[in-house]
């Protein structure tokens, strides 16, 4: 029996549906990456006007930025030095035009930091579109990453460079699924460029692109040359700029004394390892809400998942409880790999559908699936509304802080070449100089000519009792005069005369000490 052919009028009009179809799914995906670039946008700004923002490490970065804008490369003078002493960043030399724009500060890295994370969603679609061949579930995969809190939390997180490889990292598995090996190394080059780790993430990417036709001379060179980046910015410039190894290794004491120690505890004793990963419910928390929104489509792709065992094991093995959750920056290399997994599994789901009797009936389930994934997540752990507190780091969306005016009138007061200790919430309003300190965290230099402090602000304190007494012997120091003071906020300049009545302050102080629970000094 002979197969009927479709007549030509038939032909155009499936052509035309489809392409209506595909057009559609675009403009729901364009739309979904504005909305998410101006509401994380707006959330970062609002935060930091509402000195909501830390320090660390928002006012470390941009300091780091706007002194690279000037020629003073990576210089910084709250941690360390020089900032390649704590982290290998050269994404910084391209993010410094920034610095440059009339207007605002630091709201034009919070921006590019959103825009950046938004507009992952794109290269991400394509790549589905490539690997499902449907739009639709291109879409969806693509909508499930702009609602999930994941690229949310880091978003909040204040500034880090290390949120710009998510970006890089999905440009890059883009071309290297249409076989595009120049572009897809620029892109390699430019996720290790954001933070040190990154190129043990693109090494792990490049090994599984060795076993594809065609991939394997260009799998081999990127891994090669994504390792040996990474262990000379790790082992080489960071303790050459630091004086001394990296503060992160401590994180993996409980492994080893040292690098070959920890290696050779994950090697000989990978039950104990596992153990301890799967026995904290952080862990647990944060591995349920990267695969469960996802219909664990992830998991159907397994040779892409062991890749993103590789970026996902350096802050999962920490014993530094931040890293371990899904509410601060250290995930960013993983995110990306996490979809390019999903994307490698709705792809396999996509053809068993179609070859099932009713295959869009799978296909409308898997929509569901991952709308309800994305939609639990989100209400579980939204990063609108969620506040960290310790033993996480401290984050908070708002309300503001009711002293941000007279924190206004304070800084107003301020030369710009005058060298600053601030509060943590206070700094990242005052990094563009030269030196900048953070109350309790100063590194590189003593007697700033003025010290802004919010007085009343606890936040980040785990020892409130002794912060207290540090504030009351600041406010003791007889070479500085106590030039504003109002709602807590207090603003001592060196050389000057008492404009205020101290013992005000001192109390102010001692009260604040008492909310937090203990006895004043």
């Amino acid at each position: 029996m002979t197969a009927r052919v479709p007549t030509q009028p038939r032909l155009e009009s499936t052509w035309r549906a489809r392409r209506s179809s595909t057009a559609a799914c675009t403009c729901v995906v364009v739309a979904a990456i504005a909305a998410y670039v101006v509401s994380y946008s707006s959330l970062s700004i609002y935060r930091h006007h509402g000195l909501n923002s830390s320090g660390f490490d928002l006012a470390i970065q941009d300091q780091v930025v706007w002194n690279t804008s000037r020629g003073r490369l990576f210089r910084s003078s709250i941690e360390t030095e020089n900032f390649l002493g704590d982290h290998v960043s050269a994404v910084a030399l391209l993010l410094a035009p920034l610095a440059w724009l009339p207007a605002w500060g630091v709201e034009w890295l919070l921006i590019a930091q959103s825009a950046a994370l938004g507009l992952a969603a794109w290269p991400m679609y394509r790549l589905a579109r490539v690997e499902a061949r449907s739009a639709a579930v291109a879409a969806a995969l693509a909508l499930s990453y702009v609602l999930s809190p994941l690229p949310g939390f880091i978003n909040r997180f204040d500034f880090h460079f290390i949120a710009f490889s998510a970006p890089c990292l999905m440009t890059m598995l883009f071309y290297l699924r249409i076989r595009h090996g120049g572009r897809a190394a620029v892109w390699a080059a430019l996720a290790a460029s954001c933070r040190e780790e990154i190129g043990f993430a693109v090494a792990a990417v490049a090994v599984y692109a060795m076993f594809k036709p065609g991939m394997r001379r260009w799998g081999r060179n990127t891994a090669v040359a994504s390792v040996l980046w990474s262990v000379l910015a790790c082992f080489v410039i960071i303790p050459y700029f630091r004086g001394g190894p990296s503060d992160s290794i401590s994180r993996y004491a409980w492994l080893g004394a040292d690098g070959i120690e920890m290696l050779r505890t994950m090697v000989t004793r990978p039950l104990y390892v596992l153990s301890t990963l799967v026995t904290d419910p952080l862990r647990l928390h944060t591995l349920s809400v990267m695969f469960l929104p996802l219909a664990l489509l992830p998991v159907l792709s397994p040779g892409r998942v062991l890749c993103m065992c590789v970026p996902l094991a350096i802050p999962m093995l920490q014993n530094h409880p931040s890293a371990n959750s899904i509410y601060f920056h250290y995930h960013a290399p993983v995110v990306p790999l996490l979809w390019w997994s999903a994307c490698g599994g709705a792809s396999k789901v996509v053809r068993w559908a179609r070859d099932a009797a009713h295959p869009r009936g799978p296909a409308l389930a898997g929509y569901c699936l991952l709308a309800v994934g994305a939609a639990l997540a989100l209400a579980r752990d939204n990063p609108f509304t969620k506040t960290t507190r310790a033993p996480l780091w401290e984050v908070a969306v708002g309300p503001p802080r009711t002293n941000v005016a007279q924190f206004r009138g304070a800084a107003g007061l301020l030369r710009p070449d005058e060298s600053v200790v601030a509060s943590m919430a206070l700094a990242p309003h005052l990094a563009r100089r030269e030196k900048i300190g953070v109350i309790g965290y100063v590194r590189t230099f003593q007697d700033p000519d003025c010290y802004l402090l919010d007085v009343t602000d606890f936040r980040w304190i785990p020892h409130p009792r002794a912060y207290g007494s540090y504030l009351e012997q600041i406010l003791r120091r007889p070479h500085y005069g106590l030039v504003y003071a109002g709602n807590g906020v207090v603003l001592l300049r060196r050389g000057e005369k008492d404009q205020h009545v101290r013992a005000e302050v001192l109390k102010l102080i001692r009260d604040a000490v008492r909310r937090h629970g203990a006895a004043p000094g």
